[in-house]
């Protein structure tokens, strides 16, 4: 199945299940409603009578407070509309047998009649006998016991009329969640699995577009790793342009790495070619300065090369250079960087060698090159050039003092190594 008939078949099959189901939810969230429709009708005036008590009983308290502070009498008359208002709303609340119960209701009116009681008894005492308040411990403590008590009861009947209102919607829920849970199980199953398969198939799609593009732009910005591979399983479209993708990546690999290897060798000698020596050359510099290491650099001639070209011919001159070459890197091995500067000329960097390690080590090649045999014209002799890295040095100073070292090594008599102004 192709992805635009999965990513259609999908949401098609949802959109049927999904529509039965809201048609079905949509009736019983009615009845359901009724009902808590119904519950909130006795439970809203009961809450609201309840928070009144509790906010009308806060102001009795401040105002006993402020009288007595003030030794005002005058102000305990305004507690009267207050006092009558929580005994009015305490008949309402027993109007609602069905919803509270009416025991309670009697214990908390008896507890704040009795704070009343004792409250605007002892504010009069203080009031009308100044300093008498010192000896009227236990009416205090009264006093204080019965505010304790009724502040609790009306706080705790605003929680018990919340809790039994909150209790009776969740019945009236659960019981609409128990008819849905029969009527919509089987469409609530089916629609997960649809999501769980669409939501899938689109993370995983869309995973694999997302690593095509981002490896197509990596590869149109420059990048050479052609290494990494998409992967994807599925045999639909993207399966298949995946497949491609990687063959395209395994084919500019190979392609790249042939390139790579061309431009940085030479095809001669399959050495280091001049290229390569350019980029190596101007980073070992910086990293022997950055790490107060030395650094020699060598450039080798062929002696009288010319002559072997003349009088043996090109090919002849070719062999020479391949047959150095190999000596060149079983001599030198790991231990420096190698490289054809051009024609005959070869160029040696040896990193982290002293001045006097630098030298025998290049001189004892000398020698092993003057003893070595060569096809046909059996033997030759190569001049050296040898110069140390110095602080103020770069990459074409360095390299012109030791092109002037090879320059006096050929004119000292050649076959030898220059690394000042005589031929050791």
């Amino acid at each position: 199945m192709t992805i635009f008939q999965k990513m259609l078949f999908v949401p098609l099959l949802s959109l049927v299940f999904y529509t039965a189901f809201l048609s079905y939810s949509y009736t019983e969230h009615q009845k359901n409603s009724r009902s808590i429709l119904a519950y909130s009708s006795d439970y809203i005036p009961l809450l609201a009578i309840a928070n009144q008590n509790s906010i009308h009983f806060e102001q009795i308290r401040q105002i006993f407070k402020d009288a007595v502070l003030a030794n005002e009498l005058a102000w305990l008359d305004n507690i009267l509309p207050l006092y009558k208002s929580i005994n009015a709303n305490f008949v309402k609340l027993k109007q609602y047998d069905q919803r509270i119960d009416i025991e309670h209701i009697k214990n908390i009116h008896h507890n704040f009649e009795q704070y009343y009681l004792h409250a605007d008894k002892l504010a009069r005492v203080g009031i009308l006998n100044e300093g008498i308040l010192r000896n009227a411990s236990e009416l205090i403590d009264k006093v204080g016991n019965f505010h304790n008590i009724t502040l609790n009861d009306f706080k705790n009947l605003s929680e018990r009329l919340q809790l039994r209102f909150k209790s009776a919607v969740e019945v009236s829920n659960n019981d609409f969640n128990q008819v849905l849970v029969y009527g919509a199980i089987l469409s609530f199953i089916s629609i997960i699995i649809l999501l769980m398969v669409t939501l899938f198939l689109s993370l995983s799609t869309r995973s694999s577009v997302n690593a095509v593009i981002q490896r197509m732009k990596a590869l149109a910005l420059g990048e050479t790793d052609f290494s990494h591979r998409l992967e994807r399983k599925q045999r639909d479209e993207l399966g298949y342009l995946i497949h491609w993708f990687n063959k395209l990546s395994a084919k500019l690999e190979e392609n790249h790495l042939e390139l790579k290897k061309l431009s940085i060798t030479d095809k001669l000698t399959q050495l280091n070619n001049r290229n390569r020596t350019d980029v190596f050359f101007p980073l070992a510099i910086q990293k022997a300065l950055k790490n107060e290491q030395p650094l020699a650099v060598v450039m080798l001639d062929i002696d009288h090369f010319k002559l072997i070209n003349d009088n043996y011919g090109h090919l002849t001159g070719d062999d020479v250079l391949i047959t150095l070459a190999s000596i060149l890197k079983q001599q030198v091995g790991e231990q420096g960087f190698l490289a054809r500067w051009g024609g005959e000329e070869f160029i040696i960097i040896l990193s982290n060698y002293s001045r006097e390690a630098a030298f025998k080590h290049i001189d004892d090649l000398c020698k092993y090159i003057a003893a070595s045999h060569f096809e046909t014209i059996d033997h030759l002799t190569v001049s050296f050039g040898l110069s140390m890295l110095r602080s103020d040095d770069d990459d074409a100073s360095l390299m012109k003092r030791t092109d002037s070292y090879l320059y006096q090594a050929k004119e000292h008599g050649r076959n030898c190594v220059k690394m000042n102004d005589m031929c050791e």
